[in-house]
């Protein structure tokens, strides 16, 4: 295995550990929900901790096209392509997101605006969509290895 390869699993592995970490903290803090979203708890941690792997992820996916375009300029078609069908599939999804604020009793914080709704909704849009089209690949990848 190249040098890469160990390093890159090297952080996947310190991310997984961190992530687990930080989970059985924040499970383990609180049944209480008020107490669990009280300041300082470890619920805000591990919501701060999925952002930064999110961003880390994006920023892998965004640097892997470019090194790979570079590399290899018969792929460059293929990563425009992909490029631009993943900002067509998250203006859709924005485009079906809701910003109407809701209802909540008791609930006096500054999230609650169409904004940041509707980036929660695209969010779950692209989650529900990524679900399905795994659990597709799954299934055709089983069949086709059927045939084989």
């Amino acid at each position: 295995m190249k040098l890469t390869g160990y390093i890159s699993q090297g952080v996947m592995i310190l991310l997984m550990l961190i992530s687990v970490v930080l989970m059985a903290m924040s499970a383990s803090e609180a049944s209480d929900e008020v107490r669990a979203f009280a300041e300082g708890s470890w619920t805000g941690t591990v919501i701060t901790w999925a952002v930064v792997v999110f961003a880390i992820a994006l920023f892998g996916a965004v640097a892997s096209y470019v090194v790979g375009a570079i590399v290899d300029t018969s792929n460059l078609l293929r990563t425009a392509i992909a490029v631009v069908g993943a900002i067509v599939l998250v203006c859709v999804c924005w485009a079906l997101a809701d910003g109407t604020p809701l209802p909540l009793v008791g609930y006096e914080g500054s999230e609650n605006v169409p904004l940041w709704l509707k980036i929660a909704d695209t969010g779950m849009f692209l989650g529900y969509i990524a679900a399905v089209v795994a659990v597709l690949a799954i299934i055709v990848s089983e069949v086709v290895q059927l045939f084989r």
